[in-house]
């Protein structure tokens, strides 16, 4: 009966912590999304807001879509960003940064005057260091 009980009390335990583990993950990456969305966004360079305006979150495959937004400021891409980052769960898999405009990888590449190239790694390296600093489990 003794030893029924503790087993009993350390499966309760284990499920706990599976489900902190499981909360601490979701955290960590929704935090190093919306880092590297952040970065990616004001790091893009604008002449209409077409490019700031194309980056969009999607949850479990990548998209090949695009918003038609223009977004001079990004505060809006941002926005809508941070609610799909907000509805992410692990069963949804992964999180993906998309921006699907026609001219984005020649500015990644630096082809504007406005910004170097490499906005993406930019958001990678943002993203990166929230991961790399971030505790799944707070004890």
């Amino acid at each position: 009966m003794g030893v029924s009980r503790n087993l009993r009390q350390f499966g309760l335990r284990m499920a706990v912590r599976a489900s902190e583990v499981r909360s601490g993950a979701e955290r960590v990456l929704k935090g190093a999304a919306f880092a590297g969305v952040f970065q990616a966004v004001n790091a893009t360079p604008v002449k209409t807001g077409e490019a700031r305006g194309g980056w969009f979150i999607t949850r479990g495959t990548p998209s090949s879509a695009t918003t038609g937004r223009l977004d001079v400021t990004g505060a809006a891409t941002i926005r809508e960003a941070e609610k799909e980052i907000a509805r992410f769960k692990l069963p949804d898999g992964q999180l993906f940064l998309n921006n699907n405009v026609d001219h984005i990888e020649a500015l990644d590449a630096g082809s504007s005057d406005q910004a170097p190239a490499g906005m993406t790694a930019g958001a990678i390296v943002a993203s990166r260091a929230v991961v790399n600093r971030f505790r799944i489990l707070d004890r």
